[in-house]
């Protein structure tokens, strides 16, 4: 990518890029800085994957579970993965931000120490939905609108100065009446997050509703005095009168009114990487995507919303005054 070609965007009219431009160009972004982006991508992949393995030694170390399947590492090395990548998501924007101002402005862009320790703050503000969206997935997606308002308050910590809940109010401005064009293209950015922690989900197997696992890796559920099973029709009459379907590899224990369910086998720890480990390192080695389409979202907005220029940048950022890359 040529610097002109990376360039000619600010000087474009913005309202001409849909969401599907917005990609785009982001990837383009992804492309020129390929080396450092992908260092600093495998960087949080790797990082995710020893979290993970030194917290499962350490809890079967303590005791607290004697022992995790296959899946269950696999699972957890995911979960922790695309977490580490979400909360590292406030440094990694202003990372990306740094490289494209960079080339905007024709040197290197840097930032007042103040701004590093509110950019801190305002990434704990962003940790809230972030942690939400992957610690609470499926329900967590309730969390990602919140995340679009306040996508933009790391960059408005380093670029103008302003730190806290000011940043986030910022954020939310910038992104009002802009759905189209800074909400869809994001959501999109995390579908391989989504289908990675979809994943590490389906491949440790669930117990029933009701049935609880047993160190022997049964399933059981222990009938209540209010609740019946007959095993003609394989129904479970619950207490408000509910009717519950029992699978077919169920057996009954009439005297101690428990029904067992022999747990499946699990998946080999190579079946659950190749269910789970591809979409994870795919989403880890494509998320410099996202970080460099916040901040090209953040330059576009303010360019065309509030005309700002190379100059303006430059003053707010507190750079000396060398001439500019034209």
């Amino acid at each position: 990518m040529k610097p002109k070609e990376a360039t000619a965007l600010f000087s474009n009219p913005w309202q001409r890029y849909s969401f599907g431009g917005w990609l785009q160009l982001a990837a383009l972004w992804y492309g020129r800085v390929l080396l450092p982006s992908l260092l600093v991508a495998v960087g949080l992949l790797l990082g995710g994957g020893g979290i993970s393995y030194w917290a499962v030694r350490a809890v079967e170390a303590a005791g607290w579970v004697r022992f995790f399947s296959p899946p269950e590492r696999v699972s957890l090395a995911v979960s922790w993965t695309l977490l580490l990548l979400l909360l590292a998501t406030p440094f990694t924007t202003v990372w990306a931000f740094g490289r494209i101002a960079r080339s905007w402005l024709g040197r290197r862009v840097p930032t007042p120490s103040v701004r590093w320790y509110r950019l801190v703050g305002v990434a704990l503000y962003l940790w809230i939905p972030l942690g939400v969206l992957a610690g609470g997935f499926p329900l967590g997606l309730i969390a990602l609108p919140i995340y679009v308002w306040w996508m933009f308050a790391p960059l408005v910590v380093v670029v103008e100065g302003e730190g806290g809940r000011a940043a986030l109010r910022r954020s939310r401005y910038l992104s009002l009446g802009e759905f189209s064009a800074t909400a869809l293209p994001v959501v999109l950015s995390f579908a391989l997050f989504f289908i990675g922690l979809t994943m590490a989900q389906r491949i440790v197997p669930h117990p029933p509703r009701g049935f609880q696992v047993t160190v022997e890796g049964k399933y059981v559920r222990p009938l209540t005095e209010a609740e019946e099973y007959d095993p003609e029709t394989r129904l479970i009459t619950e207490a408000d009168g509910r009717l519950t379907p029992v699978p077919e590899e169920a057996y009954y224990d009439a005297e101690s009114r428990v029904l067992v369910i022999p747990a499946p086998e699990p998946l080999s720890a190579e079946a659950a990487w190749a269910w789970a480990g591809v979409p994870t390192a795919l989403a880890a080695l494509l998320d410099p995507i996202r970080w460099y389409l916040v901040a090209l979202l953040y330059l576009g907005l303010r360019r065309r919303r509030e005309g700002w220029s190379a100059e303006q940048l430059a003053r707010e950022l507190e750079l000396p005054g060398r001439p500019l890359k034209r």
